[in-house]
């Protein structure tokens, strides 16, 4: 699992529903104001692609 462009940075993730947990995870969404209102990026979730 892999989040984001490996140019731009990026995350592995074993798989679909430890993506989904880590993205809708509190501390996470606790964050997500600060980061959205930094940067402009895309958080993909893409299977397979190991």
């Amino acid at each position: 699992m892999l989040l984001e462009a490996p140019d731009r940075g990026h995350s592995h993730i074993p798989s679909r529903s430890a993506a989904e947990a880590w993205y809708g995870s509190p501390g996470y969404q606790a964050i997500l104001p600060l980061r959205l209102q930094s940067m402009t990026c895309n958080a993909i979730i893409v299977d397979g692609a190991d």
